[in-house]
């Protein structure tokens, strides 16, 4: 079963193994166990070599398969997951990768250990004249039940390969205190803590995603990039969270802890939430304890009783699955936050008390905030500074300055703003929008009675604001 389990893992990793093994693990998988046992019998006689082979033979495919379904389902995120974390080689392993594959092996083990038995009773049975298989055939020619049911029982215990009492040896394992400020694509020191992208680009192959993109983010600010679907948004902050290779361009990230938010949840299932909240205080090397309890008070600070904090992922709601995965980012005090869409999927209400929530910790230290998102609306209740990011490949198209702070910033104001920004010809055509009518204002173009007014198709110079919006 473990070099079983071994070489199903290591082809779940490469594809090219995977399909080199496919046709071999076909043909065992569709071969039954007695005509191996037939063919062990021609090849190795009656002695112990028969049984040995059997066993091996007909639970190496199932044992396979399960190790390669477990490493090929990895999903992508749960690696991003780690690398965004910073956690070490050993916690990726026995925290997020070795419990998925083993769910998937499990079952497989069991179906061998079921197979092993099968089959060793028949070896027995079929080909050995002294020892168990001469007791079944004397205890059965007797009808004698009591004895045929002991000497099956004993045959399958000792073939299945339980005899595994050496196994679970106890192992003593320091886990080495690791250092938060790992390394970062070509960072350098700055006075004072700034995020700073400098021409980068970026392609996927022969197809560029980003040109030419410049932004500055410094220490309590909140920076909102917005575009529509495929613009490459994700892929720029990826970039600046380290989790792809920078091709083109330069990357300066002065803040010493970065953590990240993803448009998921992406809490480990087989975690209760609690752990899940301290996931990155244990990369960190904090004792259990410590960490327990500052992911406790973390975790009520999001509005998470003592109920959801022992439950598991699965048994929380898609808001308080939210919930933990904010405090799982605040707990480890970053000063710059990445967020990817991670409010997209909530209703309203939710929203906006995920919005208070990330407001109350930057008002209590200067947390600087790196969000993309749809919803232009958000961006502008949010942001102090909003980029349309639009075109192939996606360059900057807009920018909006917002210095009213955020804390004055009521729903009649958001709307308005939101209005402005969606006024500009270029915003219109970054997300594919009619040009407005001729003629229309500002002030015009958001309507409460009538949203649809202003929408005609018709062409017209840019649209004067109140002077917080600059074309890039």
């Amino acid at each position: 079963m473990l070099a079983g389990s071994l070489l199903g893992v290591a082809a779940g990793v490469s594809m090219t193994a995977s399909m080199m093994a496919r046709p071999w693990v076909t043909v065992l998988l569709g071969t039954p166990p007695i005509a191996w046992l037939v063919l062990a019998m021609l090849w190795f006689g009656s002695g112990d070599g028969t049984p040995v082979f059997t066993v091996f033979i007909a639970c190496l495919p199932v044992v396979f398969v399960g190790g390669m379904q477990g490493a090929r389902t990895l999903e992508r995120h749960w690696r991003d997951l780690a690398r965004a974390y910073r956690l070490p080689w050993h916690m990726r392993v026995l925290d997020v990768y070795l419990p998925h594959v083993v769910s998937y092996l499990f079952p497989a083990w069991i179906v061998a250990l079921g197979s092993s038995w099968k089959v060793v009773v028949m070896a027995e049975l079929l080909s050995s004249d002294t020892g168990v298989g001469a007791e079944l055939a004397t205890s059965r020619a007797q009808l004698d039940m009591a004895a045929t049911l002991d000497r099956s029982c004993g045959a399958g215990v000792a073939g299945a390969g339980i005899p595994a009492a050496g196994a679970h040896q106890a192992r003593d394992r320091t886990l080495a205190r690791q250092r938060w400020h790992g390394r970062r694509a070509r960072m350098t020191a700055q006075p004072s803590p700034e995020l700073r992208v400098s021409g980068l680009a970026h392609a996927f192959g022969p197809r560029a995603v980003l040109e030419d993109i410049h932004l500055h983010l410094p220490a309590g600010r909140t920076l909102a990039l917005v575009g529509p679907s495929g613009s490459g948004k994700s892929t720029l902050l990826h970039l600046c969270a380290g989790l792809l290779t920078l091709r083109d361009g330069r990357i300066a990230n002065g803040f010493a802890r970065t953590s990240m938010l993803f448009q998921q949840p992406h809490l480990l299932p087989w975690k209760s939430a609690l752990d899940n909240i301290a996931l990155g205080l244990k990369a960190r090397g904090m004792g259990r304890g410590a960490r327990l309890a500052a992911a406790h008070a973390m975790g009520r600070a999001m509005g998470l009783d003592e109920l959801a904090l022992a439950q598991f992922p699965p048994q929380l709601s898609g808001g308080m699955q939210s919930r933990a995965a904010l405090a799982r980012a605040l707990v480890l005090e970053p000063d710059l936050l990445l967020l990817d869409e991670p409010f997209s999927a909530l209703d309203i209400g939710m929203k906006q008390q995920m919005h208070r929530l990330l407001l109350a910790e930057q008002q209590r230290r200067p947390l600087a905030v790196l969000m993309i998102t749809h919803d232009v609306m958000e961006a502008v209740a949010l942001a102090d500074q909003v980029l349309v990011l639009a075109g192939t490949p996606a360059r900057l198209r807009w920018r909006l300055d917002l210095a009213l702070p955020v804390a004055r910033r009521d729903d009649a104001w958001v709307y308005r703003q939101t209005a402005l920004l969606l006024a500009q010809p270029a915003v219109r055509a970054a997300f594919d929008l009619p040009p407005l009518a001729h003629g229309v204002s500002p002030a015009d173009a958001y309507s409460p009675a009538d949203p649809g007014t202003g929408v005609a198709v018709g062409g017209q110079a840019r649209i004067a604001g109140d002077g917080c919006e600059v074309a890039l």
